[in-house]
Protein backbone atom coordinates (compact mmCIF):
# COMPACT_ATOMS: atom_id res chain seq x y z
CA UNK A 1 0.00 0.00 0.00
CA UNK A 2 1.18 3.52 -0.87
CA UNK A 3 0.36 6.84 1.12
CA UNK A 4 1.46 9.98 -0.33
CA UNK A 5 1.92 13.58 2.07
CA UNK A 6 -0.07 16.68 1.55
CA UNK A 7 1.82 20.15 1.63
CA UNK A 8 -0.95 21.42 3.66
CA UNK A 9 -1.20 20.98 7.51
CA UNK A 10 -4.43 20.24 9.96
CA UNK A 11 -4.77 22.91 12.67
CA UNK A 12 -2.89 20.55 15.14
CA UNK A 13 0.13 21.01 12.91
CA UNK A 14 0.41 17.24 12.34
CA UNK A 15 0.75 16.51 8.31
CA UNK A 16 -2.20 14.93 6.75
CA UNK A 17 -2.29 11.45 5.37
CA UNK A 18 -3.70 10.30 2.70
CA UNK A 19 -4.54 7.08 1.18
CA UNK A 20 -3.86 6.17 -2.29
CA UNK A 21 -6.13 3.50 -4.13
CA UNK A 22 -3.85 0.91 -6.74
CA UNK A 23 -5.67 2.12 -10.25
CA UNK A 24 -6.30 -1.79 -11.82
CA UNK A 25 -8.78 0.42 -14.46
CA UNK A 26 -5.75 0.55 -17.16
CA UNK A 27 -4.61 -2.88 -16.13
CA UNK A 28 -7.68 -4.49 -17.09
CA UNK A 29 -8.68 -2.76 -19.60
CA UNK A 30 -5.12 -4.16 -21.26
CA UNK A 31 -5.42 -7.76 -20.38
CA UNK A 32 -8.85 -7.42 -22.18
CA UNK A 33 -7.72 -5.55 -24.99
CA UNK A 34 -5.26 -8.65 -25.78
CA UNK A 35 -7.47 -10.97 -24.46
CA UNK A 36 -9.53 -10.05 -27.41
CA UNK A 37 -7.26 -9.31 -29.95
CA UNK A 38 -4.83 -12.43 -29.53
CA UNK A 39 -7.84 -14.79 -30.46
CA UNK A 40 -9.45 -12.57 -33.17
CA UNK A 41 -5.99 -12.77 -34.97
CA UNK A 42 -5.73 -16.50 -34.75
CA UNK A 43 -8.82 -17.09 -35.90
CA UNK A 44 -8.38 -14.63 -38.84
CA UNK A 45 -5.39 -17.01 -40.06
CA UNK A 46 -7.44 -20.28 -39.49
CA UNK A 47 -10.25 -18.89 -41.30
CA UNK A 48 -7.80 -17.35 -43.98
CA UNK A 49 -6.01 -21.27 -44.37
CA UNK A 50 -9.75 -22.81 -44.27
CA UNK A 51 -10.97 -20.23 -47.06
CA UNK A 52 -7.69 -21.00 -49.31
CA UNK A 53 -8.51 -24.91 -48.96
CA UNK A 54 -11.88 -24.65 -49.85
CA UNK A 55 -10.98 -22.31 -52.80
CA UNK A 56 -8.45 -24.49 -54.14
CA UNK A 57 -11.44 -27.46 -53.84
CA UNK A 58 -13.75 -25.36 -55.48
CA UNK A 59 -11.20 -24.44 -58.02
CA UNK A 60 -10.76 -28.10 -58.80
CA UNK A 61 -14.27 -28.71 -59.45
CA UNK A 62 -14.32 -25.80 -61.93
CA UNK A 63 -11.77 -27.54 -64.11
CA UNK A 64 -13.82 -30.39 -64.75
CA UNK A 65 -15.75 -30.11 -67.64
CA UNK A 66 -18.74 -28.02 -68.19
CA UNK A 67 -21.74 -29.66 -69.44
CA UNK A 68 -23.25 -28.41 -73.50
CA UNK A 69 -26.03 -26.46 -72.07
CA UNK A 70 -25.94 -23.18 -73.24
CA UNK A 71 -29.04 -21.18 -74.18
CA UNK A 72 -29.52 -17.91 -76.05
CA UNK A 73 -28.28 -15.43 -72.49
CA UNK A 74 -28.64 -11.94 -71.49
CA UNK A 75 -26.00 -10.40 -69.18
CA UNK A 76 -27.66 -6.86 -67.23
CA UNK A 77 -25.01 -4.97 -65.39
CA UNK A 78 -25.73 -1.60 -64.10
CA UNK A 79 -23.21 1.28 -63.52
CA UNK A 80 -22.96 4.54 -61.90
CA UNK A 81 -19.52 6.33 -62.37
CA UNK A 82 -16.45 5.45 -62.53
CA UNK A 83 -15.38 2.02 -60.29
CA UNK A 84 -11.61 0.93 -60.02
CA UNK A 85 -11.30 -1.02 -63.15
CA UNK A 86 -14.41 -0.59 -64.70
CA UNK A 87 -13.22 -0.93 -68.05
CA UNK A 88 -11.00 -4.25 -67.57
CA UNK A 89 -14.15 -5.61 -65.52
CA UNK A 90 -16.71 -5.09 -68.81
CA UNK A 91 -13.79 -6.26 -70.79
CA UNK A 92 -14.29 -9.41 -68.83
CA UNK A 93 -18.02 -9.97 -69.20
CA UNK A 94 -17.63 -9.06 -72.84
CA UNK A 95 -14.72 -11.86 -73.74
CA UNK A 96 -16.96 -14.47 -72.25
CA UNK A 97 -16.43 -17.88 -74.08
CA UNK A 98 -20.23 -18.41 -74.55
CA UNK A 99 -22.12 -19.16 -77.97
CA UNK A 100 -25.03 -16.90 -77.74
CA UNK A 101 -25.32 -13.91 -75.55
CA UNK A 102 -25.75 -10.09 -75.40
CA UNK A 103 -24.25 -7.67 -72.90
CA UNK A 104 -26.90 -4.71 -71.77
CA UNK A 105 -24.88 -2.31 -69.54
CA UNK A 106 -27.71 -0.17 -67.66
CA UNK A 107 -27.50 3.65 -66.48
CA UNK A 108 -29.55 6.32 -65.63
CA UNK A 109 -28.45 8.56 -68.25
CA UNK A 110 -26.11 9.15 -70.61
CA UNK A 111 -24.62 11.83 -68.94
CA UNK A 112 -23.25 9.23 -66.32
CA UNK A 113 -19.30 9.26 -66.01
CA UNK A 114 -19.36 5.83 -66.86
CA UNK A 115 -20.90 6.14 -70.49
CA UNK A 116 -17.57 7.05 -71.94
CA UNK A 117 -15.83 3.78 -70.19
CA UNK A 118 -18.53 1.33 -71.18
CA UNK A 119 -18.68 2.58 -75.22
CA UNK A 120 -15.33 1.79 -75.23
CA UNK A 121 -15.09 -1.65 -74.72
CA UNK A 122 -18.25 -3.04 -75.82
CA UNK A 123 -18.71 -4.72 -79.04
CA UNK A 124 -21.56 -5.50 -81.45
CA UNK A 125 -23.00 -7.92 -78.80
CA UNK A 126 -23.48 -5.23 -76.38
CA UNK A 127 -24.93 -2.11 -75.99
CA UNK A 128 -26.40 0.80 -73.64
CA UNK A 129 -29.19 1.37 -71.90
CA UNK A 130 -30.38 4.55 -70.48
CA UNK A 131 -33.00 3.80 -67.92
CA UNK A 132 -34.47 7.20 -66.95
CA UNK A 133 -35.42 8.66 -64.02
CA UNK A 134 -36.90 5.99 -61.34
CA UNK A 135 -40.22 6.68 -59.84
CA UNK A 136 -40.00 7.84 -56.08
CA UNK A 137 -41.37 4.47 -55.13
CA UNK A 138 -38.68 2.63 -56.38
CA UNK A 139 -34.52 2.93 -56.04
CA UNK A 140 -32.66 3.82 -58.99
CA UNK A 141 -30.47 0.56 -59.30
CA UNK A 142 -33.51 -1.53 -59.36
CA UNK A 143 -35.20 0.71 -61.50
CA UNK A 144 -32.46 0.66 -64.08
CA UNK A 145 -32.75 -3.48 -63.61
CA UNK A 146 -36.13 -3.77 -64.50
CA UNK A 147 -35.88 -1.22 -67.12
CA UNK A 148 -32.90 -3.74 -68.74
CA UNK A 149 -35.19 -6.84 -68.33
CA UNK A 150 -37.95 -5.46 -70.43
CA UNK A 151 -35.24 -4.31 -72.61
CA UNK A 152 -34.29 -7.97 -73.17
CA UNK A 153 -33.89 -9.46 -76.50
CA UNK A 154 -37.01 -12.01 -76.58
CA UNK A 155 -34.69 -15.44 -77.83
CA UNK A 156 -32.67 -14.63 -74.31
CA UNK A 157 -33.84 -17.93 -72.40
CA UNK A 158 -31.44 -16.79 -68.99
CA UNK A 159 -31.26 -13.56 -67.29
CA UNK A 160 -28.07 -12.92 -65.74
CA UNK A 161 -27.11 -10.00 -63.96
CA UNK A 162 -23.45 -8.59 -62.83
CA UNK A 163 -22.23 -6.33 -60.86
CA UNK A 164 -19.68 -3.75 -62.39
CA UNK A 165 -17.06 -3.73 -59.77
CA UNK A 166 -15.73 -7.73 -60.75
CA UNK A 167 -13.93 -9.20 -62.95
CA UNK A 168 -14.41 -12.58 -64.06
CA UNK A 169 -13.25 -15.70 -65.49
CA UNK A 170 -13.78 -16.49 -69.76
CA UNK A 171 -15.58 -19.48 -68.73
CA UNK A 172 -17.62 -17.66 -65.81
CA UNK A 173 -21.15 -17.46 -68.15
CA UNK A 174 -20.62 -21.34 -69.13
CA UNK A 175 -20.23 -22.20 -66.15
CA UNK A 176 -22.89 -20.17 -64.17
CA UNK A 177 -25.58 -21.62 -66.51
CA UNK A 178 -24.54 -24.98 -67.24
CA UNK A 179 -26.70 -25.93 -63.72
CA UNK A 180 -30.28 -24.95 -65.17
CA UNK A 181 -30.05 -27.82 -67.44
CA UNK A 182 -31.71 -29.48 -64.37
CA UNK A 183 -35.42 -28.27 -64.58
CA UNK A 184 -35.74 -28.25 -60.71
CA UNK A 185 -33.14 -25.36 -60.49
CA UNK A 186 -34.67 -21.79 -61.23
CA UNK A 187 -31.72 -19.75 -60.57
CA UNK A 188 -28.06 -20.46 -59.76
CA UNK A 189 -25.47 -17.75 -58.29
CA UNK A 190 -21.64 -17.31 -57.25
CA UNK A 191 -19.89 -16.01 -54.57
CA UNK A 192 -17.38 -13.55 -54.20
CA UNK A 193 -14.06 -14.04 -51.81
CA UNK A 194 -11.45 -11.60 -51.18
CA UNK A 195 -8.29 -13.22 -51.41
CA UNK A 196 -5.18 -11.69 -50.07
CA UNK A 197 -2.13 -11.99 -52.04
CA UNK A 198 0.13 -11.94 -48.94
CA UNK A 199 -0.35 -12.93 -45.39
CA UNK A 200 -0.05 -9.59 -43.68
CA UNK A 201 -2.38 -9.03 -41.13
CA UNK A 202 -5.15 -6.43 -42.28
CA UNK A 203 -5.17 -8.27 -45.67
CA UNK A 204 -6.21 -11.31 -43.55
CA UNK A 205 -8.58 -9.74 -41.47
CA UNK A 206 -10.35 -7.96 -44.59
CA UNK A 207 -10.88 -11.98 -46.22
CA UNK A 208 -12.37 -12.68 -42.87
CA UNK A 209 -14.82 -10.04 -42.81
CA UNK A 210 -15.50 -10.68 -46.13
Amino acid sequence: MEVSISQGYSGSRRPAFEQRRPCYTRFLLTVLFWCLVVPAAIAAVISNRAGRRYFEHVESELREPVGPYAPPATVIVPVKGIDNELHRNLRSLVEQDYPDFELVVVTRSVDDQAVGVARSCLDKRSRMLFAGEPPDCTGEKIHNLLQAVEAARPESKVLVFADSDGQVERDWLRTLIAPLEDESLGATTTFRWYFPEEGRFWPLMRSVWD
